[in-house]
């Protein structure tokens, strides 16, 4: 028996795209394998950077959350590098703004 006929299988797509010669099915099917597989892939980067489970329980909260995952991924300079120096921020003083 071939393996490669063993491993038929159908398939059914439902879709309210109708015009067959606008949309054929092969590519309708060939399009949604494709995001199949990208969506399988961020599931499993979510998974390997620890983000497939949020923590916080607001819009605003799972906003900042996924903006801090990049920052906390930065390797460690190495301890020889050069530091940088941090902007001059203003601060208020008695006189007006101070930068510092």
């Amino acid at each position: 028996m071939d393996h490669a006929l063993s491993c038929v299988r159908t398939v059914t797509v439902v879709t309210t795209l109708l015009d067959a010669d606008a949309y054929p099915a092969e590519e309708l099917i060939e399009l949604r394998m494709t995001r199949w597989m990208v969506e399988t892939n961020i599931h499993h980067l979510k998974i390997t950077l620890g983000m497939d489970v949020l923590k916080c329980k607001t819009l605003d909260g799972v906003r900042k959350e996924r903006l801090v995952f990049p920052a906390a991924l930065q390797p460690d300079p190495a301890p020889d590098a050069p530091r940088r120096t941090p902007p001059a921020v203003a601060r208020p003083s008695s006189h007006g703004l101070a930068v510092g």
